[in-house]
């Protein structure tokens, strides 16, 4: 298992000097059918997540969206493990980047909060923001688990340090009145390695931050009985009131075979981001083509209708987060506030 640990450990480590290898190719296109495009990238990489999880997928389905839209430019979704640790430095250092990020770690990220991130990553902008990822608590029914209240002593595994799914899932734990220590063992894995180690019984509980459904935990429920651990009300409520960018969700009965009822759980709601010096009328038309692209991808992913214009202008105009100007064209535009 350690053995096999490294080995991914190292194919995600390659997949990720990919991601910025291939983000570096900015020759430009010939003819792109817009003046202003003469020095376009010739290749759009979107640094996205784990395959084990949802925004990968969305990301792939995003890709294909733009390659319809805008010529001479090839967007390709890439596999990364998701965290702002990971994304927010490939987006800041390749104008020709872009990257899945939490409106959350992107402001804690520009101010130089973020943990394990003390430096201001200042060029990250805003594109448009999209589906809650949710902090799912799954067991196996065999482990005779039923309530958060028994995890003392037990094996944990949650995403890996300096994920927005970590800091989520810690704070939860906390206002549960768990501390680290309380654990047999609290494992950094990613969402694939946690469905296996579910299966290996070398863990009792695995936290995924995921979209629905989470590829990892669809596949660990095709041969294995799996049960869905509730938050309760109060927990989800109080780690909300103090960390207003989380949002309350659910997860339906329907999503996974073995679920009984729905549970509602924190979401962590995503966006897509650039750098401040990515060209203004190629995000423009990036922005243009998402946001009327919503139907596109909701029938290519089950939260796909989460990325539309009524979700990205509740952040646009809250004004906490920047956007870059080529989005916020598009937002003044369909609002009517151009002069």
């Amino acid at each position: 298992m350690k053995t096999m640990k490294r080995i991914i450990a190292v194919i995600l480590a390659v997949g990720m000097l990919a991601v910025q290898a291939s983000c570096s190719s900015n020759d430009g296109a010939a003819e792109k059918g817009n003046e202003n495009a003469a020095s376009w990238p010739e290749r759009v990489t979107i640094a996205s997540g784990d395959t084990g999880g949802a925004n990968y997928y969305i990301a792939v389905a995003q890709s294909q969206i733009l390659n319809n839209a805008i010529d001479g430019v090839d967007f390709a979704a890439e596999a990364t493990d998701a965290s702002p640790t990971t994304n927010g430095p490939i987006v800041q250092n390749d104008a020709d980047c872009l990257g899945f990020l939490a409106p959350i770690g992107l402001q804690q990220l520009l101010e130089g909060t973020y943990p394990d991130m003390p430096q201001s990553l200042d060029k990250l902008r805003l594109i448009m923001t999209g589906n809650a990822t949710k902090i799912q608590f799954i067991t196996l029914k065999e482990s005779g688990i039923t309530s958060l209240d028994q995890l003392a002593g037990k094996r944990i595994a949650t995403h890996n340090p300096g994920t927005t799914g970590r800091a989520a899932t810690l704070l939860l734990l906390k206002e549960m009145g768990y501390e680290e220590s309380d654990f047999a063992s609290i494992t950094a894995m990613t969402p694939s390695d946690t469905a296996d180690a579910l299966k290996d019984g070398t863990i009792d509980v695995g936290i995924f931050n995921t979209g629905l459904p989470g590829a990892a935990i669809s596949d660990l429920n095709s041969t294995r009985d799996i049960v869905m651990l509730q938050v309760p009300e109060d927990v989800l409520n109080k780690v909300i009131k103090e960390n207003p960018a989380y949002v309350s969700t659910s997860v339906s009965k329907d999503v996974y075979s073995d679920m009984t009822e729905d549970c509602t759980v924190l979401g962590i709601p995503m966006g897509l981001v650039c750098n401040e010096d990515m060209d203004e009328d190629l995000v423009y038309e990036i922005t243009k083509a998402l946001n009327e692209g919503t139907a596109d991808l909701a029938a290519a992913h089950t939260e796909g209708a989460e990325w539309n214009t009524e979700n990205s202008l509740g952040f646009y105009n809250g004004g906490a987060v920047p956007f870059h100007p080529g989005a916020a064209r598009y937002y003044d535009e369909i609002q009517g506030n151009n002069t």
